[in-house]
């Protein structure tokens, strides 16, 4: 055969080489540019043998011979080739396999030993394409022809594995190079740190400091940031503040990115004073603030509504020479409009173009959606047209506010007309919008068109998500339409939208409020077996349900299992039981809830007194209730008409009528206000208890002045009394005045009016009756 220079020259060969479909006749004589004398046909045996271990699989075009490719690649080795001339051939395969096959053939040519930089290339070219295996191999394979495995190889072999998420392989990669008997730079140990704390392991961030510790590698300024970033996101404060001590005590100098990190995490958990303080010492320690502390400080700020504070700190920090910039803007506007303080953040708007930055879709966005939250949908919708003038495009951000607004103002139409437009306009809308709508659909009692809704949403491929859901969800059970609410848990189910706490929790209320306690006990049971964790929330539904309905022993057992699950019941738990045992006449037991109450970190309010002295006054234990009533503003507990209610009510009941009304002055005295129930007791106790009927008349009158309008069967009944007693104009005064107060309509007014100056008396009173009835507090 010609030697490798003439193949070389020949364009008829190399013709060949690239396109014949059958072998060239070859002379097996030795090759003076390859080290070992192995035979071109030999290449061809090797290429023929696919089933060896580093060729069998090799990626071949379809109708491609394999020699096509690989051959003229060792070809293109010249004679006594080095590792540069191989890195050279292996660089420029894109496939990584027929790379791997020429670098095993090279390897295997006499007087040639790939040397680290060979290993280091090959390990990366299968690495960062995903041959792991094969890139093992290789790196296994440095030992054996003693060069390495090198610090190099080592590095590349963790970032290959930490870049493809096996962050556990790369830090086995780190033990190997210790056991080796190579120590692993700062350098390793802060980029895998950094890779630990961005996947929020934040545990194996602290052993592998303790590790590198023990190692005996010195860490720099940046294992220290990376640490005390790790703190930051964890919200242990207090151990990244001690990071920074730990600093100067290795005679390091903080940076700009230690100081930065601390004082960001100091601002997200409000510490604004202490975050002034370290950003001081930043200053007093000559480490110059950029841009992004100034902006952290400002954020800080304006996230807690100290908007103020922050445009004052921005007039210091200018004379320093800072100059705000973009995100500075931003954030000031951002946080004027969440202090519903439009105006200044519109003037801001205006300073910031005079300074140079055009505002941005995260600046408009920002305005629109403060003005949205104040409800200010004429400003808002100038903005945008503002914003389109601008040549700045609105994103889906921008139209979500406004649609929402829109649908808070019960303008859902308008909304849909705009949801409408959104694909013309190059937004396709999100699940977030789709909800936006669907939510203005339920709460304008569109639970129908709600529903044909969400069948839009399947046809145009927006999968309803669970807010979808609990959208409909919450508003079929307010509606009591139990059935449908179920029947749609159900379909959640079938399509693979699995119902969350929340679906549970509306379902079981519903069912609780009217009744159905069976169903919500299955519904209850089936949390459990779906391994959804009850919220106090639903126990408290259930509660309430078996309450409802007598079951007081199995409702007193959930505030057990409650506790034993570690859930903390709630004064709703125990005033709803409390409640429920007192309409019963069972103080005994009220009692113990109350104990129970106190023993379980509870105490006592003005809802769970009350309620108490409910149940002594209904069981007949009137003094008792006194003595509670009269025990109250010694326990801190203000007195209130609910607490005073049951007694007046107990009182009337009883006809003891003189001692209602002296508890009722002494309601008076003691400044608590009467409400329509205190009103309406005293006024049916003095109708109905055979007292004197001035006392009667002088109280309705005086209750109707404080703007509460009696109870109608007892007030007609106090007219047809003063009818038949011939008082005449009392009637009409007090029809008159009830009128008055109840805001009757001229026309209802006139109406009445006409059968009294007719004489037709018990007809106005029936009339007056039909019309009060709907206003009665």
């Amino acid at each position: 055969m010609a030697s490798a220079l003439y193949i070389h020259q020949n364009p008829f060969l190399q013709f060949q080489f690239a396109s014949s479909s059958t072998p060239l006749p070859i002379n097996p004589k030795p090759q003076t540019h390859i080290r070992n004398p192995k035979s071109i046909k030999s290449l061809q045996v090797d290429n023929a043998n696919a089933n060896s271990s580093e060729l069998s699989s090799t990626r071949r075009p379809t109708n491609a011979k394999p020699t096509t490719k690989f051959i003229p690649a060792i070809y293109r080795l010249p004679p006594n080739f080095t590792s540069e001339d191989l890195m050279r051939v292996v660089s420029s395969q894109k496939d990584p396999e027929m790379a791997l096959r020429i670098f095993r053939w090279a390897s295997k040519q006499e007087g040639y030993t790939p040397d680290s930089l060979v290993y280091e290339l090959m390990i990366r070219r299968l690495g960062f394409t995903g041959h792991f295996d094969k890139m093992r191999t290789v790196f296994d394979e440095m030992g054996f022809h003693n060069c390495g495995p090198t610090e190099g190889a080592f590095v590349s072999v963790m970032r290959i594995y930490t870049n493809a998420h096996m962050t556990d392989e790369a830090l086995e990669v780190l033990k190997e190079m210790e056991v080796t008997g190579l120590q692993p730079p700062t350098q390793s140990y802060n980029y895998l740190l950094s890779v630990l704390v961005d996947e929020k392991r934040l545990k194996m961030v602290e052993s592998l400091y303790s590790q590198m510790r023990a190692a005996g590698v010195q860490p720099d300024v940046k294992t220290f940031n990376i640490l005390i970033k790790a703190f930051c996101r964890s919200n242990q404060m207090s151990s990244a503040l001690s990071m920074l001590k730990e600093i100067l005590n290795h005679g390091l100098v903080p940076d700009y990115i230690t100081y930065n990190t601390l004082i960001r995490g100091l601002s997200k958990e409000g510490r604004m004073e202490e975050a002034l303080e370290l950003y001081k010492e930043m200053c007093s320690r000559g480490c110059v603030p950029n841009s992004v502390t100034h902006n952290v400080l400002l954020h800080g700020f304006c996230k807690q509504g100290r908007v103020e504070e922050a445009t004052s700190l921005l007039k210091k920090i200018s004379g320093t020479g800072f100059s705000p910039d973009r995100v500075t803007f931003n954030t000031l506007i951002n946080g004027f409009c969440k202090a519903g303080e439009a105006p200044k953040a519109a003037e801001l708007l205006q300073k910031m173009a005079a300074e140079g930055f055009e505002p941005d879709v995260i600046t408009y966005n920002t305005l629109i959606s403060g003005l949205c939250r104040k409800g200010k949908s004429q400003e808002a919708k100038r903005l945008l047209d503002e914003m389109v003038s601008a040549d700045c495009d609105p994103d889906l951000v921008t139209y979500n506010s406004l649609i929402s607004l829109m649908c808070k103002e019960g303008k859902v139409e308008e909304a849909r007309e705009m949801f409408n437009e959104l694909t013309s306009k190059g937004h396709e809308p999100d699940i977030y919008t789709h909800n936006i709508i669907l939510h203005g659909l339920c709460k304008g009692g569109k639970v129908d068109a709600a529903a044909e809704f969400i069948g839009e949403m399947h046809a145009k491929g927006c999968v309803p998500d669970r807010v979808t859901c609990n959208v409909l969800m919450d508003e079929l059970c307010r509606e009591g339409r139990l059935n449908r609410a179920m029947q749609l848990l159900r379909e959640m189910e079938s399509k693979g939208c699995h119902p969350d706490i929340i679906t549970y929790n509306t379902l079981i209320d519903g069912l609780c409020k009217k009744e159905r306690v069976q169903e919500a006990e299955e519904l209850f049971s089936e949390i459990d077996d779906r391994g959804i964790t009850a919220t106090h929330i639903t126990y408290n539904s259930l509660i309430y349900g078996l309450c409802n309905v007598g079951r007081l022993e199995e409702a007193t057992e959930l505030i057990d299992e409650m506790l034993l699950k570690g859930l903390v019941p709630d004064k709703a738990t125990y005033n709803c039981t409390l409640t429920a045992f007192c309409r019963e006449g069972n103080i005994y037991k009220a009692t113990d809830i109350i104990r129970m109450m106190i023993h379980n970190g509870w105490n006592p309010d003005a809802i769970t007194y009350g309620t108490l002295i409910f149940g002594l006054c209904r069981s007949g234990r009137y003094e008792s209730a006194i003595k509670i009533l009269r025990a109250m503003p010694m326990k801190g507990m203000p007195l209130d008409a609910v607490a005073y209610n049951p007694i007046l009510k107990y009182l009337c009941i009883r006809k003891r009528m003189r001692e209602a009304m002296a508890i009722y002055t002494e309601m008076l005295e003691e400044g608590v206000a009467p409400n329509a129930q205190t009103y309406n007791t005293l006024f049916r106790g003095l109708c109905r208890g055979g007292g004197p009927i001035g006392a009667a008349i002088e109280f309705v009158e005086n209750m109707m002045e404080k703007g509460f309008l009696p109870e109608i069967t007892t007030f007609i009944d106090l007219l047809e009394g003063l009818c038949e007693l011939g008082r005449g104009k009392t009637v009409v005064r007090l029809v008159n005045l009830a009128m008055q107060k109840g805001c009757l309509a001229e026309s209802e007014r006139a109406m009445v009016n006409g059968f009294l100056k007719i004489g037709k008396v018990e007809d106005a009173i029936i009339i007056l009756g039909q019309l009060l009835d709907v206003k009665t507090i």
